[in-house]
């Protein structure tokens, strides 16, 4: 019986011991089926090196224990060193009975490594197996899809892999630089694997254009360079609600910092509007014909005082010949008429000239210059007045385009509503009855018992006057 279990006690021994050697628990030795007669042997081979890992098998004889560990390269360990918790080099514990495959991970990429294994019997240490590899550099890729264009701007959207640094360049078509210009002196773009958008603004309409992307890989010392040509659409037709700005371009998204002028309120030549019109300069002939536009301000508005008093129409007595229909957009042919009769200078003086037109042409193109693709600014004839009102009620905040577009500009302080209280608007429309002494007016004025009216009053009343012009 006591033999019995001094066997089973041996046995058992032994087989705790040989389950040892299968895991990573950090023992020294297993012992051999057989003494060895001489120091083991211990082979290499690598598998697989990528950026960050490496995998290899270790292939071991007659050894009792092996480790293996991996550094940079640099002077060759002894194999007891391995062996050695003190050590640098102290290593993990591999099989010492089969061969198995191994790895490390988490590497630094486009460095030199040295993979070592030792093992030891008892008869002592095997000689330093090693192999020495070099980390890859991750292979970069990138690629460039313009995914939107408009007649001012564009969007592409870039993506990247493995990529160190990487910027665009927006250039006319023609020469592409090279990708050292533009990581250089282009527009940086996050250097980070997936996909990311950009915008390019203020670019021409109708015009071709190349986006230039190029990238360097993760060493910064390989790069390459794609580019891409495309053309910005036409402008969009503009509709009414539009905000005019003064380089005369126009948009439905209000855009504060494109200094805009004015408000769209009616697109096309209208049907009543017989006026042969000219450019800015008063010698070029208009061509094509967008539509009108009312003026952010009024030109009797004085902003040093914040009054608005109104000036008089002109020469009381004076017959100048305007249209006095009032259905009809004939306020670019009225000024001119009237421009004439002055012989060509407008001034601020009632008795001998004409207030309204020289507050709507003269002076308000001195603080909100008109763009020299349209008309200037002239005075508004009684229907055009009358049709920024009828046709977009300000007292329906449904249909108020025109008046909302003014108070937004208002709230931005680059302009003034037309419906507030004492708001009377001169026509350059004379009064049929007695154009000499009298001209008719549009009433805005929010405190009137009949608003959205026209009525008519003597030339020598003072009044507001709101500019429009054509473009």
């Amino acid at each position: 019986m006591k033999k019995s279990l001094l066997y089973l006690g041996v046995m058992l021994s032994l087989l705790i011991s040989v389950v040892s050697c299968s895991t990573n628990e950090p023992v020294q030795e297993c012992p051999l089926d057989h003494k060895p007669t001489e120091v083991p042997t211990l082979s290499i081979e690598l598998l697989e090196v990528t950026a960050n890992s490496v995998r290899f098998t270790l292939t071991p004889v007659d050894a009792a224990s092996v480790r293996y560990t991996i550094c940079e390269k640099s002077s060759i360990p002894a194999a007891e060193s391995l062996f050695n918790k003190s050590s640098d080099f102290y290593g993990k514990i591999a099989d010492a009975t089969i061969t198995e495959e191994y790895s490390f991970d988490g590497l630094e990429m486009n460095t030199e490594y040295v993979v070592y294994a030792a093992a030891k019997n008892d008869i002592g240490y095997s000689e330093m197996a090693s192999v020495a590899l070099t980390t890859l550099i991750p292979e970069m890729s990138f690629s460039v899809v313009v995914t939107e264009t408009t007649h001012s701007s564009m969007k592409f959207e870039v993506e990247l892999q493995n990529v160190g640094h990487a910027a665009y360049m927006l250039c006319e078509a023609g020469a592409t630089p090279t990708a050292d210009e533009v990581l250089a002196d282009g527009v940086q773009i996050v250097a980070e694997d997936g996909k990311s958008e950009y915008m390019v603004n203020d670019l021409e309409v109708t015009t071709t254009y190349q986006i230039v992307v190029a990238v360097s890989d993760l060493t910064m010392a390989n790069s390459q360079v794609q580019n891409i040509e495309f053309t910005t659409q036409k402008r969009p037709d503009p509709r009414v609600g539009d905000f005019y700005y003064a380089d005369g371009t126009w948009s439905s998204e209000f855009d504060a910092e494109a200094n805009p002028i004015g408000v769209v309120f009616h697109v096309g030549k209208h049907a009543t509007d017989n006026s042969s019109y000219m450019m800015k300069d008063g010698a070029t002939e208009m061509g094509e014909f967008h539509g009108y536009v009312v003026a952010a301000w009024d030109a009797t508005y004085d902003a040093a005082s914040g009054s608005n008093n109104g000036v008089a129409w002109g020469v009381q007595g004076v017959t100048v010949g305007t249209s006095t229909s009032l259905q009809d957009f004939m306020g670019y042919s009225n000024s001119m008429k009237v421009l004439a009769a002055a012989d060509g200078v407008l001034a601020n003086s009632s008795s001998d000239n004409y207030p309204v037109f020289y507050n709507a042409m003269v002076k308000y193109e001195e603080s909100y210059p008109a763009p020299s693709v349209s008309s200037g600014w002239f005075m508004p004839s009684a229907y055009q007045l009358l049709y920024i009102w009828e046709e977009f009620d300000p007292t329906d905040t449904e249909e108020a385009v025109i008046e909302n577009q003014l108070a937004l500009l208002a709230e931005n302080g680059l302009g003034a509503k037309m419906y507030v209280r004492d708001s009377e608007y001169w026509s350059s429309t004379e009064y049929s009855n007695s154009p000499d002494t009298k001209a008719n007016y549009v009433v805005f004025d929010e405190a009137s018992t009949t608003p959205g009216r026209i009525d008519n009053w003597t030339k020598r009343s003072n009044m507001r006057v709101r500019s429009i012009l054509a473009f």
